[in-house]
């Protein structure tokens, strides 16, 4: 009679179990890319950013879409110089683009892409009236790792899909972080050797060294030196 009792007690709870785990499949069975966002880009925007990075943006963003920029935004989260996202759609048919009107392209093209500015000399002379930038067609497939490869080659990163640094990123990381610079002219610290009195008297001092002790030790790491002794001008 126990036995009968306990079987009629648990019933409910398996019945609701089963229920739990049905929702809990209809839910994980719905499109993801509805709860995936992406930042939104004006162009005014994009004019602005691509003075430090470049932008890829969705103009007509498809769920499928939306999926790949989402995990592309993911991976390049931490990197300055590359932003993905949409485009806010009063202004795709304002784009300019490069070699096509822009009327023309409206309704062929799903993905703009906005190179970075290329630094110049332009603040050397009168300041014009700033333009939007234009943007480039993207002719590659719509899949994660074709994607991946032409931010990285367009915006020249090494990022990979999990959002951690190629092999050749690492490398780049390390030349960058053992470069020597200069310290600004208000430290303290800079005062005392100020003047040309003390140019290269804080350096270090080195008798010639080798071609590749040169390049890798002084030359790729903007380290300054000294170089002491009779100097051969054929031997660097």
């Amino acid at each position: 009679m126990a036995t009968a009792k306990t079987s009629l007690h648990v019933q409910p709870i398996i019945r609701f179990k089963l229920c739990l785990l049905l929702h809990i499949l209809l839910f994980t069975g719905m499109n993801i890319a509805e709860f995936e966002v992406l930042d939104e880009y004006s162009l005014t925007n994009i004019t602005g950013s691509v003075r430090n990075a470049c932008v890829l943006v969705a103009l007509h963003p498809t769920s499928e879409l939306t999926s790949i920029l989402h995990r592309l935004s993911q991976a390049f989260k931490n990197e300055s110089r590359a932003s993905i996202g949409v485009l806010k759609q009063s202004d795709v048919s304002s784009i300019t683009w490069e070699n096509s009107r822009s009327g023309d392209m409206v309704d062929q093209v799903d993905l703009a892409f906005f190179p970075r500015k290329l630094v110049d000399r332009t603040c050397l002379i009168q300041p014009r009236r700033q333009k939007p930038s234009k943007a480039e067609r993207y002719y590659g497939s719509r899949t994660l790792q074709e994607l991946l490869a032409f931010i990285n080659t367009k915006c020249g990163t090494f990022r990979q899909l999990d959002g951690s640094l190629s092999s050749a990123g690492l490398v780049r990381k390390r030349i960058l972080d053992n470069l020597f610079r200069v310290p600004n002219s208000d430290s303290p610290s800079h005062t005392t050797y100020s003047g040309p009195i003390n140019i290269g008297s804080t350096c270090e001092r080195i008798p010639l060294p080798s071609k590749e002790k040169f390049f890798h030790e002084y030359f790729y790491r903007s380290k300054p030196v000294v170089i002491t002794g009779k100097k051969n001008s054929m031997s660097l």
